[in-house]
């Protein structure tokens, strides 16, 4: 018997490698030395994400708030030509002079003038003004560095009204039948009355904002700053990329946010098509009617993180297989002499206790090698006196069998008597339960015999009476067979409730009994009925509310 057990207890010794001491305690040298550099690695990514997104944003705004500041200072020198100009006391003496009295020789003076004005003042780089034109109170252009416009009338023009009155600025505009866009800087000239004679206008050259906005210092390489117009969502200034005109509308959520008057930054897809995720700095610009935008590429800007997280990938992979070589050493050499007292468990299993172990370890290991041959050595001496106890206690048990039997059938019988009677009191139960104020439900079960009849009707009229009920519900699923009899039961039932001012309801009614019913010719015309228990209380609730 032995020999036969052996080879079968060496086969359940060889467990799947996943059950192993050994690949566990791999397992755990990965877990152990990952674990902690992944949480750690995850909280110094989740850091460095948000201080790169922070440093992105603090830069953005920093280029939207320096644009913002060239834009002023560039408005401030162009405003500063007019005001020079004027400021001297002989061109505004001639410009007076003139107004009052023109003449052809004076118009080609100060019309001389005004194109020196505007040769000094736009130059390629950085020039303020492209010409000047002066025109009077009924907004005929009397005077101007250009020929072309002299005599022509700008009383349509979104400016003219506005310039009467104050120094104005004429936000870039899209003039009617012009696809050139265009702003104007005005000044008034006034007489000694304070009244506006005329008015010394300046056409600005857009060409030098948009030299400022195509300055990306600080934007890396996808990064551009630009001007939408709030007129039809048109660009202020030249696009970074190729093939987007100005005279076009644009959409984006910073776009859209900054020409609504918002300031702030977010992340979004941009104009282009097909359009990029980038991170965007918005602003309104009142002096131009205008939003500023700072827009990096989300990629560009998320790729310092990027390389970063790679790295950490690569490092915590490495110390993994690290750990998993330390793990497979240790976890063999603790392992081996565990494996070994296994399989010797193994061999006393299939009955072979004359088991011994010879394990070299003066630790734990030994100590329990020990303890091992002790407990073979008593096993099998405990064994040989077990089986002389197992035929005493065998005798003992079937004495005992006996009396349980016997003691079972005198049980059995007990609870047969106790089932017939139970089953005598659910016959007779007509339990009738308030459910709500003024409702009742009769819940009937079992067979309805000569016997229950009297008990349901007085115990349903009792607790009419009793509840003060106006609807009571006769549930029927449990009644198993209806036939004449039952059916005239339940039809006198509800003519005494009705009698009692109560509304009876007949719930229950299965789709077999409905047949017998039918077939039996017995009608309950006049009684209302629903498929089951919670669409009676249902109509009750709603009979009772109304």
């Amino acid at each position: 018997m032995n020999a036969v057990s052996a080879p079968r207890a060496e086969s359940q010794s060889t467990l799947p490698f996943w059950h192993q001491l050994r690949w566990r305690l791999v397992f755990y040298f990965v877990l152990l030395a990952t674990v902690p550099l992944l949480t750690a690695m995850s909280f110094a990514l989740v850091k460095m994400r948000t201080q790169t997104e922070r440093q992105v944003i603090n830069q953005l705004e920093s280029v939207v708030e320096l644009k913002n500041d060239q834009i002023n200072r560039w408005l401030d020198a162009n405003a500063l030509v007019l005001d020079s100009f004027l400021s001297d006391v002989h061109h505004r003496s001639e410009l007076s002079d003139f107004v009052a009295a023109p003449d052809e020789t004076e118009q080609s003076v100060i019309s001389a003038e005004l194109r020196d004005l505007a040769q000094l003042h736009a130059t390629p780089n950085g020039g303020y003004f492209q010409k000047f034109f002066l025109y009077n109170r009924a907004g005929k252009i009397v005077a101007a560095s250009d020929p072309a416009d002299l005599g022509k009338v700008v009383v349509n023009q979104p400016y003219f009204t506005s310039s009467l009155g104050q120094p104005f600025v004429q936000p870039p505009y899209y003039a009617v039948g012009n696809d050139t866009l265009s702003m104007i800087m005005t000044r008034p000239l006034r007489d000694q009355q304070d009244q506006t004679t005329a008015v010394l206008a300046g056409q600005v050259n857009l060409e030098a904002l948009g030299q400022i906005m195509l300055e990306r210092t600080g934007l890396g390489v996808s990064g551009e700053t630009y001007l939408v117009s709030q007129e039809n969502n048109y660009l202020l200034t030249p696009s970074r990329a190729t093939g987007y005109s100005l005279n076009r509308a644009y959409h984006s959520v910073g776009i859209d946010r900054g020409l609504a008057g918002g300031q702030g930054v977010a992340t979004y897809a941009d104009y282009r098509t097909p359009p990029e995720q980038v991170i965007g700095a918005y602003r309104w610009i009142p002096a131009l009617n205008a939003a500023l935008l700072a827009e990096i590429d989300e990629d560009e800007a998320q790729e310092l993180f990027g390389e970063t997280a790679s790295l950490s990938i690569a490092l915590a992979a490495l110390a993994g297989l690290l750990a998993a070589l330390i793990g497979l050493m240790v976890a063999t050499r603790v392992s081996r002499p565990i494996t070994t007292l296994a399989q010797a468990s193994h061999r006393i299993t299939a009955g072979r206790l004359d088991q011994q172990v010879a394990i070299g370890d003066r630790g734990e290991i030994g100590v329990l090698a020990t303890a091992f041959n002790g407990m073979t050595a008593r096993l099998q001496q405990t064994l040989e006196g077990l089986e002389q106890r197992v035929a005493e206690r065998t005798a003992d048990l079937q004495h005992a069998n006996q009396e349980a039997e016997r003691a079972l059938k005198e049980l059995s019988a007990s609870l047969h008597q106790r089932e017939l009677l139970s089953a005598t009191v659910r016959e007779l139960a007509t339990p009738v339960v308030p459910v709500l104020e003024g409702i009742l439900v009769m819940p009937v079960i079992g067979v309805i015999d000569s016997e229950r009849v009297a008990l349901l009707l007085e115990s349903l009229l009792t607790a009419i009476e009793r509840h003060r009920a106006s609807v009571i519900i006769i549930d029927v699923t449990g009644v198993p067979v209806v036939d004449t009899q039952v059916a005239q039961v339940l039809i006198n039932a509800t003519d005494a409730a009705r009698l009692l001012g109560a509304l009876p309801i007949l719930v229950g009614i299965r789709p077999e009994l409905a047949q017998t019913l039918v077939g039996l010719g017995i009608s309950f015309n006049g009684l209302v009925t629903h498929a089951d228990l919670q669409n009676g209380v249902r109509y009750a609730l709603e009979r009772t509310r109304s």
